[in-house]
């Protein structure tokens, strides 16, 4: 009995243990059943938050559209007016459907003329269109035949040129040989005279720096004229060495026009480390005037400015202050004379270049100053450098033209060419004149014509169109002769002068703000 007992508590402790572990399990899962419930709640709030959201948007956008339904004081058809209203339109309609079906009928015929209408108002413009299009073609064509035609006629002159040229060369060639021996001939004359003058020798180089610096203030310098010896000379020979011994050192001297000149020369002179020269400034010398009873005292006596030429004539300033109021004679005693025996005394020179101051000094020294004289003839002889100079040339040119063999055949290959491009260019042109203009122009006399054959059918289209919109007028003001009739009592009842106002006003308002309503109301609900 007492094992029997202890066999039934222990069979009650694992019942109530199955139980306990089955009950743990439930309650396990109720709480994440209740977790879960708490997470779809909260979801659930959102949703309901933004529906409510929604809602009251919706809300207000019906009290926005009551509130314009109100303030624009719409008739609002009752039932039975609309009732009335539909009525009423069925017998209108009765009453007019022969007035319509003519109305059709003619608002058919008025679309078709109209789409006609249409149709050849675009071809007009398409053949007005094409009309610019060849002019413009036409334009370009007629500038590439002018060109072309400046292209040939250019062409043409230069062939011409080419073929004389070529003529010319030929007959260069064949005398060059015989000049260039004449040539020769003359050159060795002129090398022989310069030899015997003694002048055909190179200068030193000390005369050479001069004369360098001497061209490079010419060319910095506008102001600067040249050496007084380069402006001048005698008027002849005989009064050569008289004028050097007047003129003395102011031969070399340099004419400028200003003192400021003569200055930048000193010092440029002074940069270049050249040796020095005396400058005569146009603007600053003081010169005596000239007197003019000396050109009448007879004999031989002459005023020496009166010997030399010049040139410019702006230096005359310069060789008055270098030779004052001197005179020259063909002798030393009439110099003396001059100088000594009368009443006043004058500054005289001899041809052979005695002078005799106002102040009683007499100097000669005619072997130096025939040396320095001689520098005339070195000018003199300037003439047969040049000319010894034009023969080299012309030498050098000559034997060019002996060797231009090949150039004669360059010639003939350019002609050549000239020519066969001249050819398809006149091809070209003539094809261009003769052909494609001849199409242009009657493409453009075609689409004139049919310009021409559009307008009295534009004219009768639009013609047809307004007498027809005419008749429509008058079609619909019996229309509305008719629905007035009809609705004359449903008007005077909705206070409206006619039916239309009511139809074409309050109607299609509506509608369109419904339709706006709707459109809205679609759109936010999608978003």
């Amino acid at each position: 009995a007492v094992v029997s007992t202890q066999s039934g508590h222990y069979g009650r402790d694992i019942k109530t243990k199955e139980k306990v572990t089955h009950l743990q399990k439930k309650v396990d899962t109720t709480k994440k059943a209740i977790t879960k419930a708490e997470m779809s709640h909260d979801n659930h709030q959102i949703v309901v938050a933004d529906l409510e959201k929604e809602l009251s948007e919706v809300q207000s956008m019906i009290e926005a559209y009551e509130e314009d339904n109100q303030e624009s004081q719409e008739i609002e058809l009752e039932d039975a007016q609309m009732q009335e209203y539909n009525t009423l339109k069925e017998k209108a309609s009765q009453q007019t459907a022969s007035l319509r079906q003519s109305l059709t009928k003619i608002k058919r015929q008025q679309q078709s003329d109209e789409e006609a209408l249409e149709q050849t108002r675009q071809k007009k413009v398409d053949l007005e269109l094409r009309q610019v299009q060849l002019n413009e073609q036409k334009t370009q064509l007629e500038e590439r035949i002018a060109k072309l035609e400046q292209y040939i006629s250019q062409n043409s002159q230069t062939v011409n040129k080419l073929k004389q040229d070529k003529d010319k060369l030929a007959a260069e060639i064949r005398i060059a040989n015989q000049r260039y021996s004449e040539i020769q001939s003359n050159l060795e004359g002129v090398q022989s005279e310069l030899r015997d003058a003694k002048v055909d020798k190179h200068e030193s180089a000390r005369n050479q720096r001069k004369a360098e610096t001497l061209e490079s203030m010419k060319r910095l310098f506008p102001g600067v004229y040249g050496r007084l010896i380069d402006l001048c000379e005698p008027v002849h020979r005989r009064y050569q060495v008289a004028i050097t011994k007047v003129l003395g050192k102011n031969m070399d001297a340099i004419v400028v026009d200003t003192e400021q000149c003569g200055r930048d020369c000193i010092q440029y002179m002074k940069e270049q480390r050249s040796e020095p020269s005396t400058f005569i400034p146009l603007d600053t010398i003081q010169v005596k005037p000239t007197n003019e009873k000396l050109r009448n005292l007879g004999g031989s006596a002459k005023l020496i400015i009166d010997v030399i030429r010049y040139d410019p004539p702006q230096i005359k300033k310069a060789l008055q202050y270098a030779c004052g109021n001197s005179l020259v004679c063909d002798t030393m005693e009439e110099a003396r004379k001059l100088c000594f025996s009368g009443s006043e005394r004058h500054k005289a020179v001899a041809l052979d270049g005695t002078l005799f101051s106002k102040s009683g000094i007499i100097s000669g020294g005619a072997s130096d100053i025939k040396r320095k004289a001689k520098r005339w003839d070195e000018k003199a002889v300037d003439g047969l450098k040049r000319s010894r100079d034009r023969c080299l040339d012309e030498l050098k040119e000559l034997n060019v033209i002996r060797r231009k063999e090949p150039e004669l055949n360059n010639l003939t290959s350019q002609i050549n060419g000239l020519e066969t491009r001249l050819k398809y260019s006149k091809r070209d042109r003539d094809s261009s004149i003769d052909q494609t203009m001849s199409e242009y122009n009657k493409e453009a006399n075609t689409i004139e014509t049919e310009l021409e054959d559009l307008q009295p059918v534009l004219e009768n289209l639009e013609k047809q169109i307004d007498d027809r919109s005419e008749k429509i007028d008058g079609i619909q003001d019996r229309l509305n002769v008719v629905e007035d009739k009809v609705f004359k009592e449903f008007c005077k009842e909705l206070g409206i002068d006619n039916i239309r106002q009511y139809e074409e006003k309050q109607l299609s308002k509506r509608q369109e703000k419904r339709k706006k309503y709707r459109l809205r109301l679609c759109v936010d609900t999608t978003a």
